[in-house]
């Protein structure tokens, strides 16, 4: 066994502290005592001289009581491993010496005989061979510490020019912290002595007491749990500045300790750039959330909306919630949509860097908008198919755009009509453009008025009165007043010029006048004719007035003479007889017929006029047409006409009409029929209700109206057979009147005839409020 494996075997066994102290305690206390022993064998026994004894065991003696010594100073610095080896080896040695010593001893006394010099050479060889194991040892542990010199040196080094601060930090079973190393950058980062036995504590000094606890409890975990130490806090530098520190270790279980190989950087610019970026992140979601844009992040190869702003429920109608992570398909009109949005937005991306477009999107609510969309890619290594896309409503903006082409084509093609004069001036008046059709009135060019107030062109300054008007309506005008006017330029112009038109205000996107458009027409053939208008109507009223005039007169100096005539034909009526009797009836009947044919003229006069009071109450259509069927039998009787009426149904037709209107209507339509109806013929008269309406029909078997009278059945005076060869009687006035009296309720009447076969008048009357009552 070579002597390297008997120190592996000898530094196999581990001695604990005690059992270690107890060998040393124990070899020094049996060894002190032989030497002891021989001192008072010497000195007191055999007489020898103090100071010779002395001399032969004091320095036994002393290394003797210093073996015990060393193993204490090894116990007290706690290197456990340091005490046991020196105690089996101590042990080691001492067991060695006696055997050799005693195996020597023994062999010469088996010869017979004691050779002490034999004993000496054997202790010199075993000293000498003690000290070539010792010097083998020390040349390797030099050998070794060189070696960890100079890797520590380069480790050191290392440590040194690292950034941060490398240390080796150790923490024993005792609760005891300490650092063995911690690298010269020290110093320049915390400001503290690269002091390994100080460090610690003076560091722990500097960490803020509202961190201070957590930093040791993370420490504390580490050790306990034997893991990596990892942590961010802050440090107060001794010159006052406020650093963070970033912290990591990891640990090393060594027999008596464990220790922590770690690092500390400064972090303090991470931090700020941390604060900083937090602060920009704010400040940028902030002015996000603050837009009216809708701001959407999109992953175009999944199509997926990735996040977006709050101005999307504006926009789009979805809370940002709904949106995020949803399909971008959810807010196109159709997928065919975003496909074609993709097809031109995508290559301009590529090529531009950037994409600007207009299209039509769908809110939740269904509701297609125009939007404004302004793409541009997101550059991000993590993510670099990202694009950005902000979108605008331009929806009332398109409309205002649409409105103003739609003015636009309105004003070019007012400023290209032929019948109207424009001018397009400034809102101070200064004329911008004229069109060729007011340029006609004036001897004048464009270029000549341009730039002049539209006051001082020479439409106006021959007269001072339009030009005064036409300046207060320009500044009208410009206060966003809309101006009509109506201006005579005959005196300016010295030929018949009047016109008619507006000032009207032109305004920019922003609300403001920017510019006023006047427009004319030449209306002097109007007002012409408007003249001539006035005076036809002067002469017609005049007309009215002398009719009405006659009317009366005729009412009072025909009437009154005619009353006297018919009323002295009734009394000789009762006296005359024979020939006498037959000329007074004629002069009666022609009297009453003059008097009727009067009665309907004013009438008709003043339903013409309006000057009947046709007064409305509750009135049933039934009972009155029944009522003129009873009152007009006798004559339908003389003529030998059959007479009827017929209802439709059980319930009466009521309205609110005037009750004598409908009695003058009822006995003028019968009374016409029975008249035009030959001998064994029928006259019937119907009446129904249609909804609101009330109906009126009377229906004869006559001699029917042919298709060129019909068109002016209703006029006055007209009659299908007139002059003196008539075959009947008549005004002409009751149809017209009839007409008058229904006209005047709101209702309407209609006639169908056939010449030879009879007629048929519809008369429609609303009920009023008596189809409610019904």
């Amino acid at each position: 066994m070579s002597s390297d494996d008997r120190a592996t075997t000898i530094s196999s066994f581990r001695l604990s502290e005690r059992t270690a102290l107890s060998v040393l305690g124990g070899l020094a206390l049996v060894l002190g005592g032989v030497l002891v022993f021989d001192v008072y064998q010497d000195w007191v026994v055999e007489g020898n001289a103090l100071g010779s004894t002395l001399l032969e065991n004091g320095l036994p003696l002393l290394l003797t009581v210093g073996i015990p010594v060393v193993g204490w100073r090894l116990a007290r610095r706690r290197t456990a491993t340091h005490l046991s080896e020196a105690a089996k080896w101590a042990l080691a040695g001492c067991t060695g010496t006696l055997l050799f010593v005693g195996g020597g001893l023994a062999l010469q006394v088996m010869q017979g005989r004691l050779k002490f010099w034999v004993l000496l050479v054997h202790l010199v060889v075993l000293g000498t061979v003690a000290g070539l194991f010792v010097g083998v040892r020390v040349a390797r542990e030099r050998r070794t510490r060189t070696a960890l010199q100079d890797r520590e040196g380069r480790l050191r080094a290392l440590a040194n020019s690292l950034p941060g601060i490398v240390f080796q930090f150790y923490a024993r079973p005792d609760d005891t912290y300490g650092l063995h190393f911690v690298s010269e950058h020290a110093a320049d980062v915390v400001g503290i002595p690269a002091e390994a036995d100080a460090f610690f504590d003076r560091f722990v000094e500097r960490v803020p007491p509202s961190h201070r606890e957590a930093y040791r409890r993370s420490i504390r975990e580490a050790v306990a749990a034997a893991e990596p130490w990892e942590m961010e806090f802050p440090y107060d530098a001794p010159g006052g500045e406020r650093l963070w520190l970033y912290g990591r270790s990891i640990p090393e279980q060594r027999a008596d300790e464990t220790v922590f190989n770690g690092v500390v950087i400064d972090i303090t610019e991470r931090k700020q750039a941390e604060r900083e970026l937090r602060h920009t992140t704010q400040l940028l979601e902030k002015t996000l959330e603050s837009l009216n844009e809708a701001v959407l992040v999109v992953d175009p190869s999944a199509r997926k909306i990735v996040t977006c702003n709050a101005a999307v429920e504006q926009i789009f109608g979805y809370p940002k919630e709904e949106l995020i992570g949803a399909s971008t398909e959810r807010i196109h009109v159709s997928p065919a949509a975003y496909e074609r949005f993709a097809d031109l937005s995508e290559p301009a991306l590529d090529a531009q860097g950037g994409f600007v477009g207009e299209y039509q999107m769908r809110r939740k609510d269904g509701q297609v908008i125009e939007t404004e969309h302004v793409v541009t890619p997101l550059e991000s290594e993590e993510w670099p198919q990202g694009v950005v896309s902000v979108v605008r409503d331009i929806t009332e903006r398109k409309r205002r755009e649409r409105g103003l082409r739609r003015k636009e084509r309105r004003y070019q093609a007012v400023f290209e009509d032929p019948n109207i004069l424009v001018a397009l001036v400034d809102p101070d008046g200064t004329v911008r453009n004229i069109n060729q059709t007011a340029l006609q009135f004036v001897d004048a060019s464009l270029a000549a008025l341009r730039g002049r107030p539209f006051w001082e062109t020479p439409w106006f300054t021959g007269d001072a009165s339009i030009q005064r008007k036409m300046r207060r309506w320009i500044e009208w005008a410009a206060h966003e007043e809309y101006v009509g006017f109506e201006m005579d330029h005959t005196q300016a112009l010295g030929e018949p010029l009047e016109v008619s038109g507006v000032v009207r205000p032109v305004t920019d996107e922003e609300g403001e006048v920017a510019s006023l458009l006047i427009s004319a027409r030449d209306v002097t053939s109007q007002k012409e004719h408007e003249r001539a208008l006035v005076e036809a109507k002067e002469t017609a009223e005049e007309a009215a007035r002398l009719k009405s005039a006659m009317l009366a007169n005729m009412s009072h100096e025909v009437r009154t003479p005619l009353t006297a005539i018919i009323g002295f034909s009734d009394l000789l009526a009762e006296r005359l007889d024979g020939e006498a009797a037959h000329f007074n009836e004629r002069i009666r009947k022609s009297g009453r017929r003059l008097m009727k044919t009067l009665n309907s003229v004013l009438e008709l006069s003043r339903l013409e006029a309006g000057g009947q009071d046709l007064r409305v109450a509750t009135v049933c259509l039934g009972a009155v047409a029944q009522e003129a069927v009873e009152m007009l039998r006798p004559r339908a009787e003389e003529n030998e006409v059959a007479l009827r009426v017929e209802r439709a149904g059980a319930e009466e037709v009521e309205g609110r009409w005037n009750e004598g209107a409908l009695h003058r209507i009822a006995e003028n339509l019968l009374g016409n029929a029975i008249k035009f109806t030959p001998a064994g013929e029928q006259v019937v008269a119907r009446v129904w209700a249609e909804g609101a309406e009330a109906v009126l029909v009377v229906e004869d078997t006559g001699v029917g109206i042919s298709e060129a009278a019909l068109p002016k059945i209703f006029d006055a005076f007209k009659q299908e057979s007139e002059g003196l060869r008539r075959e009947y009687e008549g005004s002409g006035l009751g149809l017209s009147i009839v007409d008058q009296l229904v006209q005047g309720m709101g209702g309407a009447i209609e006639v169908e005839s056939e010449k030879g076969e009879g007629s048929r008048f519809v008369v429609r009357l609303p009920r009023g409020e008596a189809v409610q009552a019904s």
